[in-house]
């Protein structure tokens, strides 16, 4: 079972929510997410925290439902028809929370790689279309410029949110892929 492509490309944005996510304490304070009031460092990361807590287990669900994706050209194309939404609705709850200063920057750049990543399996499930044996499968997926510049992009964004995460005192490994996609 060729599991690899789907989750290398969403195991990096999955580590970034979820480095943003990592709970620095509870805070009791109400939350400032929703465009509202700057969040404190604290409330942010417990406002990501349960976005990477859904969007981990909706992940697996779907991985779970393909088993052969990757495999099987038709688990292939339903899996990506139904992932980009996921990833997409991940992007527009990240939108919704108004970062502290100090995430600003990896904060927008998770939102686009999340946005760059629902578009690359929305089209990815569209050129998989006429692809109809195992072999057509795995030339498409190796021969993607598009997948190696999403996947590096992902790694990039994940490396510079274990940095924020290092810089900040967060105790966090976010397994940031270190191979070249």
């Amino acid at each position: 079972m060729k599991r690899l492509p789907f989750l290398y490309l969403l195991a990096p944005l999955a580590a970034m929510v979820l480095v943003l996510g990592v709970a620095c304490g509870d805070d009791d304070e109400e939350d400032g997410g929703g465009g509202g009031e700057e969040l404190t460092l604290e409330q942010y990361f417990t406002e990501v925290e349960t976005l990477s807590a859904q969007f981990d287990e909706d992940r697996l669900a779907l991985e779970d439902k393909y088993p052969d994706a990757f495999d099987s050209p038709e688990e292939t194309r339903s899996l990506l028809q139904e992932a980009w939404p996921l990833v997409d609705a991940l992007a527009a709850d990240l939108e919704a929370i108004n970062p502290p200063s100090e995430a600003e920057d990896v904060h927008a750049r998770t939102i686009t790689a999340a946005r760059e990543s629902a578009t690359f399996l929305e089209g990815a499930a569209v050129l998989l279309e006429d692809v109809d044996t195992d072999e057509e499968l795995a030339e498409a997926v190796d021969n993607s410029t598009s997948l190696t510049q999403t996947l590096q992009r992902l790694q990039k964004a994940c490396q510079d949110g274990q940095a924020l995460a290092d810089r900040e005192s967060i105790d966090a490994d976010l397994k940031c892929p270190t191979d070249e996609p």
